[in-house]
């Protein structure tokens, strides 16, 4: 093992640290669990952290073990917290360290932290103007904070910098991460016709690609997504399955997302039978991920997934109750852990649609609370400022109603859609 070799050569104190830290990944790792080698792995560069405190290069490396390790479900992101701290301590003694920019990014990439990353990133661009990955981290930051044209601008640029940058020969996964980025961020500004050139292009895009999650992620949400953006629902209960030559087999998780759009649409446009097919594909790939500790995360996931179609489902049997007591399981389940990296959200928050269940009943009082608890993780979504909006309407509360319809007309003040000509005129006649 290259490891233990490289700890038999080791001569210095750093370099017998370094090694012993490497090699913790690997020792017994026949017997253990990847979540078991990754904690070793931070157990041994904290070590090395700690004997070697003037070494910055050995607290970056517990820095990213750290976060390696985070749990998702825990929500006071303490870890993330102490991440976040020492990296801005190199910051202040190398003021251009590209990997604390990079990992302080990681480590404020939840809704209560983002804010804490704005200076981070709207700098970390600019130390490496030309590499792809250093374009996108900084539009986690301003998706988080439903800054919009930020990521536009710096996913156009990531996008293109890695289709400059084939990897062996196949197009670079920078390049799949940033266009997905890019179709949400597009939506939430109502820019139909750019989102709608990417979801097309795909279609055609021809080549290999890197089989890896942020392709499959992107193969599989961007023709979902823009649908149900656009609350197209027919056509998102017949969206078909593409680019069916890549190893879906390796990502049962991402390639669930065709299916959870397929049942989104199917119930909310009352096809029963398309929804009812959906689910029974979200089980099965539930089920090829083995009970374990370390596919928990994507066990949840696509049970998320499977409580939303099944309340649309009973939404379209007219089961109210159920549906909304569903959706409400749907909704505590996805709130209770963090989105994975690979995605810039979820293709549409649980919560949200719990508000839209509300409002589609007639409880525009109930609607209103769940949007207005969805955009403390989601801010400025177009459909969520929406619902608010029409939903303090419904009830009589203008003061509310003005504050959401003039952050969406702020947003999407060129568009002419159906939802901002109703908010322009209510904000013009109040």
């Amino acid at each position: 093992m290259l490891s233990q070799n490289a700890l038999k050569l080791a001569d210095t104190e750093k370099e017998k640290l370094y090694g012993a830290a490497v090699a913790s990944f690997f020792e017994n790792g026949i017997n253990k669990s990847e979540p078991e080698r990754l904690e070793a792995f931070r157990i041994g560069w904290k070590t090395a952290a700690d004997e070697l405190p003037d070494d910055i290069e050995a607290k970056m490396f517990s820095v990213l073990s750290m976060l390696a390790t985070v749990n998702p479900t825990d929500k006071s992101y303490k870890v993330q917290i102490e991440a976040g701290a020492i990296c801005e301590e190199v910051m202040k003694i190398i003021p251009d360290h590209p990997a604390a920019f990079h990992y302080a990014i990681h480590a404020y990439d939840y809704p209560p932290l983002a804010p804490n990353a704005i200076r981070v990133a709207r700098e970390y661009y600019q130390l490496a103007p030309e590499v792809p990955h250093a374009l996108h981290m900084p539009t986690h930051i301003f998706t988080r904070l439903g800054y919009w044209q930020e990521s536009i601008d710096l996913n156009l640029r990531s996008a293109a910098a890695a289709w400059k940058m084939p990897v062996d020969g196949k197009i670079s996964n920078h390049y799949f991460h940033a266009l997905d980025y890019l179709v949400y961020a597009y939506l939430q500004q109502s820019q139909y016709k750019k989102a709608k050139e990417i979801s097309d292009m795909l279609d055609t895009l021809h080549g290999q690609y890197q089989s890896m999650p942020q392709v499959a992620y992107a193969l599989a949400a961007i023709h979902g997504r823009f649908a149900l953006e656009y609350q197209n629902w027919d056509e998102a209960a017949n969206i078909t399955f593409t680019h069916t030559d890549f190893p879906w087999n390796k990502f049962p998780q991402y390639e669930a997302l065709v299916y959870y759009a397929k049942g989104i649409g199917a119930g909310r446009s009352k096809n029963i039978k398309i929804a009812e097919q959906s689910l029974k594909k979200l089980e099965a790939l539930q089920n090829t991920f083995p009970d374990a500790e370390s596919n928990k995360y994507w066990i949840n996931q696509i049970e998320i997934q499977k409580k939303v179609v099944e309340a649309w489902k009973l939404y379209a049997q007219n089961k109210i109750k159920k549906s909304i007591e569903m959706m409400i399981a749907a909704a505590d389940l996805e709130d209770a852990t963090s989105k994975n990296p690979v995605t810039p959200g979820a293709l549409l928050p649980a919560r949200e649609m719990l508000g839209d269940l509300f409002l589609e009943s007639n409880r525009p009082k109930d609607a209103l609370v769940q949007y207005e608890l969805s955009l403390k993780n989601n801010p400025n979504r177009f459909n969520t400022l929406y619902g608010a909006g029409k939903s303090a309407e419904l009830i009589g509360n203008n003061e509310k109603a003005i504050f959401y319809f003039k952050e969406l007309i702020k947003l999407n003040n060129n568009s002419n859609r159906a939802q901002i000509i109703h908010a322009k005129n209510f904000v013009g006649n109040v």
